[in-house]
Order: structure tokens, then C-alpha cells, then sequence
């Protein structure tokens, strides 16, 4: 299924990507990925026809501090909001890794790893979602 293309334009923020004078597309998995991970679970438009919301609690996590209990919940958050993709089978199993970047290692990253049901995996890094509080503020 080919979806619209989205590309990263900031922290955690993401814009339609254009392809000369057309809308980019992804035939892969990177649009339904940045959606469930970037959209603020209970805050997409299509939740209304849905019987559980679509998106993740990674927004909780905006004025956490750098800490090793941060990037636990990133990694459970992340995890929690892909799991729509094993329910309609698109993927078999999911892995999300977070870490600290950035020159001062208070940038928040993820990688999610999605193995697919023929077990073709595919991986995504979001190195600069956002900028976390450094231990204590």
C-alpha cells in the first residue's frame, strides 16, 4: 500500500515530503511508523472510527529528564504504539531501542526495528526527537 511521504523537519516534528513538483510516497512501512509514534495517542482525527486510539505517550516524555527511566518508557511507549501493525499483521514482531545524542547526550533517539511475518526486517532512526532535561534540570 503506498502511503503520502513524510519527512522530519524538527524535533519530533514532521512535514509532507515533495518530489520535484508531486507529493513524495512510501511504499514502505515509514509513514504508518512516524504517525504511530509521533501522533499524541487519542489526539488523531481518525481515532473516531476506531476501537482504540492510534499514536503514543512518547509526548509524556517532552520535559523528562535525561535518565535511564526516560529512555525505558521511550522504549515501552514506542513498543506499546506500534503494536497496531502485529494486530493487522503487517509485522511479526517490533523492537525499539532509545539512546541520548547530541553534543551534550540530551537528545532524545529511537530505533525501531519491524520484522516482518516473512522475516524481512526493516529499521528506523529518529536521532533527534527531542531535547530531554539534563539530570536534575
Amino acid at each position: 500500500m503506498t502511503d503520502i511521504a513524510l519527512k522530519q523537519i524538527d524535533h519530533g516534528r514532521f512535514d509532507i515530503a515533495i518530489d520535484g513538483y508531486d507529493l513524495a510516497t512510501d511504499d514502505g512501512l515509514q509513514t504508518a511508523v512516524i504517525i504511530l509514534l509521533f501522533t499524541d495517542k487519542g489526539h488523531w482525527w481518525g481515532d473516531q472510527y476506531l476501537d482504540q486510539p492510534l499514536g503514543s505517550e512518547l509526548y509524556k516524555l517532552e520535559t523528562a529528564k535525561a535518565t535511564q527511566a526516560t529512555l525505558n518508557d521511550a522504549e515501552q511507549y514506542a513498543t506499546e504504539a506500534l503494536q497496531p501493525l502485529i494486530e493487522q499483521g503487517v509485522a511479526k514482531t517490533i523492537e525499539a531501542e532509545a539512546e541520548y545524542g547530541g553534543n551534550n547526550a540530551d537528545i532524545l533517539g529511537l530505533e525501531i526495528t519491524i520484522t516482518r511475518p516473512d522475516g524481512n526486517a526493516a529499521t528506523f532512526k529518529f536521532a533527534d526527537i527531542w531535547e530531554a532535561q539534563l539530570n536534575g534540570g
